[in-house]
């Protein structure tokens, strides 16, 4: 696994505003195949994909250190997403705080627009957008929340530990973006703190703006981590298992959400298990898994 450098640190506007393919301007349509039949409870005979035969078998799913992440989900950048559903089924009806931790990765490094995790509606008072940013023909991964937003320029061709945090009380209102370990940068930021919406994976909300590339070990807290725990979470830049406290770690308590992509008892079929509470995934449109992971 390869992770890039600390990333330069600059702030960016509402995203979209000055973007070659900008969330705000022009027409995605939006096209979602059929999901087929949930195979997830038997990962030996359950589909990579739709139509496709996995050749994972029940050793590749052990919680043993060797294969601990077998497994990323690769979209495909044109329908590909995952489905989770409203964000107060998460986050509860409102919140003061959240943590998203994910291992990303692009297909290229073009300059453009593509979502990775937004927890809301859209609506840039009560959303939080974490996505692949082409502002200034730079691709950079970025952060909105609220009327803060940070952004990293960085390699996307490489799989990077990001990190985003909200605290509505640190000392104001913030959000911080982390990148393999480290502090990218932070922002004041106004949220509403209402749950609107729904939470989507793969795509920058309702907008469009689908992933090509792959996502590993996607969790989300109802704290904000401090930056010891996050870079206790990058480590040697391989994942970590979330539900145990160590080596700096001290928040498995408060972990809410946690879809491994492929690994443990999600299994590699059609849905993908929550292992921290009960937020089940669905893949729908281009999503297939891979073994080259962080």
């Amino acid at each position: 696994m390869a992770c890039g450098s600390d990333p330069a640190t600059t702030s960016t506007t509402a995203p979209g505003s000055d973007d070659s393919t900008s969330a705000g301007t022009g027409s995605v349509t939006e096209s979602v195949g059929d999901p087929s039949t949930d195979s997830s409870t038997d990962p030996t005979t359950a589909s990579s994909g739709p139509g496709e035969s996995s050749s994972s078998s029940a050793a590749d799913q052990s919680t043993g250190d060797a294969a601990f992440n077998a497994h990323a989900l690769h979209f495909d950048g044109v329908d590909g997403e995952l489905v989770v559903g409203p964000v107060a089924d998460i986050l509860g009806p409102s919140f003061d705080a959240v943590t998203i931790s994910v291992w990303v990765r692009r297909d290229d490094a073009t300059a453009m627009t593509h979502g990775i995790v937004t927890l809301g509606n859209g609506s840039f008072t009560d959303t939080v957008f974490l996505f692949w940013s082409g502002e200034d023909d730079v691709p950079s991964l970025a952060l909105y929340a609220g009327n803060g937003s940070v952004r990293a320029p960085i390699d996307p061709t490489l799989w990077h530990h990001v990190v985003a945090t909200y605290d509505a009380a640190a000392p104001a209102p913030q959000v911080n973006l982390y990148v393999d370990g480290a502090l990218a940068g932070s922002a004041d930021a106004t949220l509403t703190h209402e749950s609107a919406g729904d939470m989507f994976i793969g795509r920058f909300g309702e907008t469009g703006l689908w992933l090509p590339g792959d996502l590993d070990e996607l969790a989300l807290w109802e704290t904000a981590l401090g930056a010891d725990e996050v870079a206790a979470l990058h480590g040697d830049g391989v994942p970590t298992d979330l539900a145990i406290d160590g080596d700096g770690y001290a928040s498995a308590a408060s972990l809410i959400a946690w879809w491994r992509m492929g690994d443990r008892e999600g299994g590699v079929g059609d849905m993908i298990a929550d292992e921290a509470g009960d937020a089940t995934a669905m893949r729908v449109g281009g999503t297939e898994f891979v073994d080259d992971v962080p």
